[in-house]
C-alpha cells in the first residue's frame, strides 16, 4: 500500500500523501495534496487484480466524464506497484450515517433535501447502465458545509445496455441491511429495481434514525410481518413509524414506493420523481422514460495472462475511458496538468475533516475530559480499554474514540472500526448521554462546529437556520437504541439472540456465501452484544 510521504505522479499533477483516512475490505483511502495548487483530495489504493477495482475504475471515469453534482468525482489514477491509486475528490463532511447518528431524528425539510440530491445522484448512474449495488448511507458523503451529498464506492457497481430489467443478474453482494427481497432467493434481479429498494432504506433511516426490519429475508420474522402486512394491505411497521411523525405523510408514500417487495411492482427513479414529495428533483433533460441507454463502446486489451505485473498499466490504460481509449473520444482530459509549486518538502496545508465526535471549546483539558469520558463509559455499563488517549469500547473492542488537543480545544473522534454503523450509533448514543449529564452541558458536535481557528461556539448547519429546533431523542437515555441498567433488552442466553444481533446489526457482505438465516460461524459477535448493546429490531417491533 501508499506510504505517508509517498509522492505519486499523475497525469494532472504530483500528489503528496499524508495520512490515513478509512480502510475497508477493498482498499485504503488516504487523504493526499496536489503539488501544483496545494488542493486536498482522497485517494483509494487498491490491489489491481482485486475483484472489482477495473470495474470501480471504468465506472468512475464514466461517471465523471458526466459531471454528475452528486457523485463523487474521479479526478486520475495511476498504477504502481500493481496496485491501482484512484484520485478522487474530498468529501470533507464525512458519511451521511454519521451525520445521522450525532443528529438523531432529522427535521423532515432537512431530510427532503438530502433525499433529493441521493435520488438525483442514483438516476445519473443508472441513466448510464450503471447500478450501485452497496447503496447505503455509509456509502453517501457529505461536502464540508454538510450541504451537498455525494454517492461513492461504485466498487460492486455494475454495467449493463439497458435499464429495462431484461438483464438480470445472479451475483448477491451489498450489505445485508439494505438488500432487496429478491437477492435472498434463487432467481435473477434487475440491479436497477434493487437499488430502489436500498434507496428506500436510506430514506428510513434519515426519517426514523431505524431500519424497517433487520433483513428483507424469508427468514427474517420482521420481514415476514411486514410482508404479511403489506399482502393484507394493513398497517405495517412503516405506518408504526409514521403515527410517531405524522407531518411526513408525503416522504413515507416515497418509502412504500421504494418498498414494495415485488420489484414489477417497484417504481422506477423517474417514476418516483412524479410523486408530490419528489418535486424539485429534475431528471436530466436528455433522459426520455424509454430510451435505453448504452455503454461507451470501450477499447480492451486481450484477457489477462500470468505476466499481467509486467503489463498492467498498459492494460488499465486499455481498459478504462481515458483519452487513450475511447473510441471516437476526442474532449480534452478531466484534469488537466499543472505545474508543481516551489514550497518546502514539509508544508502541509491544514484540512479541516468532519468526523463523528465532538469539539469541546478552549477551556477544556484532555485529562480531565478522559476522566469524565472513561466515567460515562463505566456508567453505561459497556466494556473498554485504554491505551494513551485512544479508548477503544464494545464487547469485541470494535469501536474506538480517540481524544486529542487541537488549537487549544479538544477532539474526541470516534471510529467504527469492525462495528456495524447501527451498533457505534447506539454506544455512542449511550456514552454521549451520559457525558453530557457529567459535563452538565450538551456537548459541541463535529457536524455543528465552524471549521475555522477562532471559533469556539455551535453554528447552525446549511438549510436549518430558519427551522425550529428539533428535540433529538437521542439525547435522551431512555431512545430505543440506547440501552441503559433501566431499559436492557434482557435477551436470552440462546445462540438465537445473537443470530438476531448479527442480523441487525454486522457489515455482513463477508457472509453472503454462507447466508442461512442465522448468519455465517464466527460473526456472531456474543451473548453479551445482544443483552447489553442493542435490542433486537424484531423484538422491538413485536413490543
Amino acid at each position: 500500500m501508499a506510504r505517508l510521504g509517498q509522492q505519486i505522479d499523475t497525469a494532472s499533477g504530483a500528489y503528496t500523501i499524508s495520512e490515513i483516512l478509512g480502510k475497508g475490505a477493498n482498499g485504503i483511502v488516504y487523504l493526499a495534496f496536489r503539488q501544483a495548487d496545494h488542493k486536498s483530495f482522497a485517494v483509494k489504493v487498491t490491489k489491481l487484480h482485486q475483484p472489482g477495482s477495473l470495474n470501480e475504475l471504468q465506472i468512475g471515469w464514466i461517471l465523471a466524464l458526466h459531471k454528475s453534482e452528486n457523485v463523487v468525482k474521479l479526478v486520475d489514477h495511476v498504477v504502481l506497484n500493481n496496485h491501482l491509486y484512484y484520485v478522487m475528490e474530498l468529501c470533507k463532511g464525512g458519511e451521511l450515517f454519521n451525520y445521522v447518528i450525532d443528529k438523531g431524528t432529522l427535521p423532515e425539510p432537512r431530510v427532503q433535501h438530502l433525499f433529493h440530491q441521493l435520488t438525483a445522484g442514483l438516476l445519473a448512474a443508472h441513466s448510464r447502465g450503471i447500478a450501485h449495488r452497496d447503496l447505503k448511507l455509509e456509502n453517501v458523503l457529505l461536502s464540508e458545509d454538510l450541504d451537498t451529498v455525494k454517492i461513492a464506492d461504485f466498487g460492486l457497481g455494475a454495467m449493463t445496455s439497458s435499464v429495462s430489467g431484461n438483464d438480470l443478474m445472479f451475483t448477491r453482494c451489498g450489505s445485508l441491511s439494505y438488500a432487496a427481497p429478491e437477492l435472498f432467493v434463487a432467481k435473477g434481479y434487475n440491479p436497477f429495481k434493487a437499488d430502489v429498494w436500498s434507496l428506500g432504506i436510506c430514506l428510513c433511516t434519515l426519517l426514523f434514525s431505524r431500519l424497517p426490519f433487520d433483513v428483507a429475508s424469508p427468514r427474517s420474522e420482521a420481514f415476514a410481518t411486514f410482508r404479511e402486512a403489506t399482502r393484507l394491505q394493513q398497517g405495517s411497521v412503516l405506518d408504526e413509524f409514521l403515527a410517531c411523525r405524522p407531518e411526513c405523510t408525503a416522504a413515507v408514500d416515497v418509502l412504500k414506493a421504494c418498498l414494495q417487495i415485488d420489484p414489477s411492482k417497484r417504481l422506477t427513479l423517474l417514476q418516483l420523481l412524479d410523486m408530490p414529495w419528489m418535486h424539485g428533483v429534475m431528471a436530466p433533460s436528455d433522459i426520455p422514460e424509454s430510451e435505453i441507454f448504452k455503454v461507451p463502446e470501450l477499447v480492451h486489451a486481450p484477457a489477462l495472462q500470468d505476466s499481467v505485473a509486467k503489463d498492467a498499466e498498459n492494460f488499465v490504460l486499455l481498459s478504462v475511458p481515458t483519452t487513450r481509449a475511447w473510441a471516437g473520444f476526442t474532449r480534452p482530459m478531466l484534469s488537466l496538468p499543472t505545474k508543481p509549486a516551489k514550497e518546502p518538502e514539509s508544508f502541509r496545508p491544514d484540512v479541516n475533516l468532519r468526523h463523528l465526535g465532538w469539539v469541546l471549546p478552549n477551556s477544556s483539558k484532555l485529562e480531565p475530559v478522559k476522566r469524565q469520558l472513561i466515567s460515562a463509559i463505566r456508567q453505561s455499563d459497556i466494556p473498554f480499554s485504554q491505551l494513551d488517549d485512544t479508548l477503544t469500547l464494545g464487547v469485541d473492542q470494535q469501536i474506538s474514540c480517540t481524544l486529542s488537543e487541537d488549537k487549544g480545544r479538544v477532539r474526541l473522534k470516534w471510529s467504527r472500526n469492525t462495528a456495524s454503523p447501527f451498533e457505534i450509533m447506539s454506544i455512542y448514543r449511550q456514552v454521549r448521554a451520559r457525558f453530557e449529564q457529567i459535563r452538565g452541558a450538551d456537548l459541541p458536535s463535529n457536524f455543528e462546529v465552524q471549521h475555522t481557528d477562532n471559533l469556539d461556539f455551535p453554528a447552525t448547519s446549511p438549510k436549518q437556520s430558519d427551522e425550529q429546533p428539533v428535540v433529538e431523542q437521542a439525547r435522551s437515555i431512555d431512545d430505543p437504541f440506547v440501552s441503559s441498567p433501566d431499559n436492557q433488552s434482557g435477551g436470552s442466553d440462546d445462540n438465537q439472540s445473537g443470530s438476531e444481533f448479527v442480523l441487525y446489526t454486522a457489515p455482513c457482505n463477508r457472509v453472503w456465501s454462507e447466508y442461512d438465516g442465522s448468519m455465517a460461524t464466527g460473526c456472531i459477535r456474543g451473548k453479551r452484544s445482544a443483552e447489553n448493546q442493542i435490542e433486537p429490531q424484531a423484538k422491538r417491533v413485536a413490543a
